[in-house]
């Protein structure tokens, strides 16, 4: 998985601060939860930092976008004879 969070953190001329709000918002924006009722021991921390969570949606939504584009030019390249009767 590329680490896009880690791309903006080294090239971003955001500061510290800003880059931990950017990445705090994100995640709460896609429902990033600290701690997670596992069901048998009650509340945990959850498992799964920020910075992997993030790095997670995006590549999920570069995925969606790269697959519907793909999808759209495949339906567009079809040519339906139409059945006449």
């Amino acid at each position: 998985m590329l680490d896009f969070i880690g791309f903006i953190v080294e090239n971003t001329s955001l500061t510290s601060d800003e880059k931990t709000d950017m990445l705090d918002d994100f995640c709460r924006a896609y429902g990033y939860e600290k701690t997670l009722d596992n069901g048998e021991e009650g509340i945990i921390p959850n498992p799964v930092t920020k910075k992997e969570f993030a790095n997670e949606r995006i590549n999920d939504y570069i995925k969606k976008v790269v697959n519907t584009a793909r999808r759209t030019a495949a339906e567009e390249a079809i040519e339906i004879k139409e059945l006449k009767l």
